[in-house]
């Protein structure tokens, strides 16, 4: 009776503490999942955001960068500002009215004087009033962006550039926008019935002041301003530069999760947000669950404890004295078990275990080594795994550095090539000297160099996602060669290379840019590693089963075997070493790849080393567009 007695709380207790455990670590789990998504969600959302405002800030910069590099409106406006001349407003009219009907973006553009008079614009009542001077650049500026304040949401944005010649400060233009494409949120209703995305700009005073309408605002039209004080308001700790992911209230007084990003360059900040009431919502229905569960167990442990309690006592205590025998080394003992249930065979069992103990105790031994050798060579699976997992992460974290790279490298390229052209011109900047022209064509060159790599970049990141385009049109391809075999020659020029073609004479239906891409990028790789005066390069195409075969030959220094089976793989190098002679990004040949696979072909390589490489590639032959539209219409099909 006392073992009853001490099973049915043991039973129930043992139970509880697994429940317990299982409940708390359950719901503990799921409140760190659910936060983890919430903030990803958020995080993905705000990043997004931040990269589509910023694009579009810099398209608006470029735009009025442009207008401002007019040399005509300049050379206007400097005449103006020494004699004033109706005829010199009549003209930049003109200029101005030109830009703004060749860009819908603007929708007012006027000139201003160093004293802050409009001296001429698309709107001519503007013409002789005064612009405040927060509108201008200061000294230390030459771009502004900000907003209109006149309604909300903000249904204007200005953008204002100082105008140099000859590093003279002439004036100013200045540029009212639409800003809708800022004030519009790329993902829309992504996160649930509470989730919002907002925007706000930084005062002169340091609060903020939404530019876009709020989800929850019973007046859309109404301005709400934040105080800088106001420090646990998410927009706050945006415009702050504070990028954290944190739990808080938000203009509502309302308890949110939200995410805070700063966009520094034009004081703005933006916060994606969604209420804690809703992001923890699944996590009632967990703790519902949870405890139904609990109180079914413990019943279930309850009933189960009291029904074998009576069953369990006898043998376990006759199991019990067995085992002490057993533990003596008496292998012979015997149970004295008489019931018919699974303890008698319990018995039979640890009767016959002792019997074969000592024969299976070499066994074990031959066992125990077996699985030593198991775990090694699971050891050395864990090992390639983990080393496979890390060349995934660095293969992922290269990825996003290019397209961060990329993004960043390809603004400053065009005004320093716009640069390099007005440095030329001697009508703008005078002739210069032999030294200072080697100098800015030397500029030049670095300038196409890295806009190339940046361009393989943007395709390879292009390719990764399917989101280059492709244009077919019809060309003969003995003149789509001649095209290509000058422009070898130019890249070829220094190192007085022989570039000969073989190439049939017919027509196809492809797209030529993107041919001449594969093409250009084979000839370019073979023109590095051919010797001076001594290199060769062949180019042909040929007809062949149904195909168009297309090769870049060289008697170059050759690819060695154990490196040609990474050539297509992102960032690979055949020479990895410091001393490298050959640079480049490594994405190339997996740009070629890309674009011959999206055309319908398939590239490879033949090399020997001392003896020279030939790449070849096929695309399908045909020089009729409806059979293209027909071969779409096909796969369309299929894929419904």
């Amino acid at each position: 009776m006392l073992y009853k007695i001490k099973i049915i709380p043991l039973f129930i207790i043992i139970g509880l503490i697994p429940i317990a455990s299982i409940g708390i670590y359950f719901h503990q789990s799921s409140y760190d999942q659910i936060i983890s998504q919430v903030e990803n969600m958020l995080s993905t959302t705000a990043d997004l955001e931040r990269l589509r405002i910023n694009d579009v800030l810099h398209l608006y910069e470029d735009k009025i960068n442009l207008v401002g590099s007019r040399t005509n409106l300049r050379f206007l406006l400097d005449e103006y500002n020494q004699h004033e001349s109706p005829e010199h407003v009549e003209k930049m009219n003109k200029i101005l009215i030109d830009v703004q009907n060749s860009d819908d973006n603007f929708k007012i553009l006027s000139i201003i004087n160093l004293d802050g008079r409009i001296v001429a614009s698309t709107d001519p009542t503007l013409i002789g009033n005064y612009l405040d001077d927060k509108f201008i650049p200061e000294e230390s500026e030459d771009f502004k962006f900000g907003f209109s304040y006149q309604e909300h949401p903000v249904d204007d944005a200005y953008l204002s550039r100082t105008l140099f010649s000859d590093n003279k400060n002439l004036g100013f233009v200045y540029a009212l926008i639409d800003p809708h494409e800022l004030n519009r949120p790329m993902i829309k209703d992504y996160f649930g019935e509470t989730g919002e995305y907002l925007i706000a700009e930084k005062t002169v005073e340091g609060h903020a002041i939404f530019i876009n309408a709020l989800k929850f605002q019973d007046d859309p039209n109404a301005r709400v301003i934040i105080s800088k004080d106001e420090l646990a308001i998410p927009i706050t700790q945006a415009l702050l530069h504070n990028e954290v992911f944190l739990e808080t209230v938000d203009y509502r007084g309302v308890p949110v999760f939200a995410v805070t990003r700063a966009i520094s360059d034009v004081n703005l900040g933006l916060v994606a947000k969604i209420d804690v009431s809703e992001a923890l919502a699944p996590l009632d229905d967990i703790k519902i669950s949870i405890a139904v569960t609990s109180v079914l167990l413990i019943f279930a442990i309850s009933i189960i404890s009291i029904l074998f309690s009576k069953t369990l006592t006898n043998p376990i205590s006759k199991l019990e004295l067995l085992t002490k025998e057993y533990a003596k080394g008496h292998y012979d003992s015997k149970s004295g078990l008489k019931t018919n249930d699974e303890f008698l065979s319990l018995g039979k069992s640890m009767e016959q275990m002792a019997q074969k103990m000592k024969t299976d105790k070499q066994i074990i031994r031959t066992q125990f080594k077996e699985l030593l050798d198991k775990i090694s060579i699971e050891q050395e699976l864990v090992k390639s795994k983990l080393e496979l997992e890390t060349e995934k992460k660095f293969v992922s974290q290269k990825d996003e550095f290019s397209a961060m790279v990329s993004h960043e490298l390809k603004t400053p390229i065009f005004p320093i090539k716009m640069y390099c052209r007005m440095l030329k011109d001697k009508k703008m900047l005078g002739t210069l000297t032999s030294e200072q022209l080697e100098a800015v064509n030397e500029i030049e060159n670095m300038a196409n160099s890295l806009e190339r790599l940046t361009d393989d970049i943007l395709d390879a990141q292009k390719l990764e996602m399917n989101k280059m385009k492709f244009i077919k049109d019809k060309f003969r391809l003995c003149d789509f060669f001649d095209e290509i075999k000058k422009h070898g020659e130019l890249m070829a020029e220094k190192k007085d290379i022989s570039i000969t073609l073989d190439v049939a004479d017919l027509e196809i239906y492809t797209d030529r840019n993107r041919l001449s891409q594969v093409i250009t990028n084979l000839i370019r790789n073979a023109i590095k590693v051919v010797s001076e005066n001594s290199g060769k390069i062949q180019l042909g195409a040929i007809l062949q089963n149904g195909d168009i075969l297309f090769y870049v030959k060289d008697n170059g220094i050759g690819i060695p075997t154990d490196k040609i089976s990474g050539l297509f793989r992102k960032f690979y190098q055949i020479d990895t070493s410091l001393e490298r002679t050959h640079g480049g990004t490594g994405l190339g040949l997996v740009i070629c790849k890309g674009i011959v696979t999206e055309l319908g072909g398939k590239i490879w390589v033949d090399s020997e080393v001392g003896k020279g490489t030939s790449f070849y590639f096929t695309i399908p032959y045909t020089n009729d567009e409806n059979h293209d539209n027909q071969s779409k219409k096909s796969i369309n099909g299929d894929q419904n």
